[in-house]
């Protein structure tokens, strides 16, 4: 994968300093969905909170990572992935997923969906995680549970809100665990700096053809 994605040998050596671990198939299989979610998702979210604060913005940075999955929790992870809040936030189709990935923990999901619509609307109608004066319908009961949510700055305040059944403010780490819901400094620097390699579109099939580059 390291001499895929690179050519520069030091890019390969710190790719897989980082990102390898021990471990059969599943282990590398969860490792190969941390490199894509570090390099195309939340690196470049991390980059844009920070220019965007150091122009005087506003930025409110949070990583959706709702897991309550009943017995398929040992199983099936799903935590911090693309788009996976749009049914929580619009409330479409809640019960139906419950019941297909949860079975009996509906009233989880639905309290899933009450923090997160309400903290979506509250920026529709206040441009603050919370209305203080004026919360949209029946938003009372989620802002109590909601912890207080201060911008995003560079450097003093680089937090992001976890937001799951129970929302806590973490800060972004100079270095994580590669298990950790918002990779460190160390990860998203080096995606910052990495000489990343252009392929053709049918390279990885013609790569697998030729046993040599197969060679470990």
């Amino acid at each position: 994968m390291s001499r895929w994605l690179f050519e520069n040998e030091t890019d390969q050596h710190n790719f897989q300093q980082l990102y390898d671990q021990p471990g059969g198939f599943w282990d590398k299989r969860v490792t190969f969905g941390v490199v894509f979610r570090d390099s195309f998702f939340q690196c470049s979210t991390r980059d844009i909170a920070t220019e965007m604060s150091r122009h005087g913005l506003p930025v409110y940075h949070y990583v959706f990572d709702f897991t309550d999955f009943g017995l398929l929790d040992k199983w099936f992870h799903i935590g911090t992935s693309h788009i996976f809040e749009i049914p929580f936030v619009f409330r479409t189709h809640i019960t139906a997923l419950a019941d297909t990935f949860s079975l009996l923990n509906v009233r989880n999901w639905w309290k899933m969906a009450d923090l997160t619509s309400c903290t979506w609307a509250s920026f529709i109608k206040c441009q603050k995680p919370k209305c203080p004066s004026d919360p949209p319908p029946n938003c009372e009961e989620p802002y109590k549970v909601l912890p207080e949510w201060t911008p995003f700055s560079e450097p003093d305040n680089r937090n992001y809100l976890r937001l799951d059944l129970k929302p806590t403010i973490a800060q972004i780490k100079p270095t994580a665990p590669i298990d950790n819901e918002f990779p460190g400094d160390d990860k998203c620097d080096f995606w910052a700096g990495a000489h990343y390699k252009w392929h053709d579109p049918h390279d990885f099939w013609k790569s697998k053809q030729d046993t040599s580059i197969l060679v470990v």
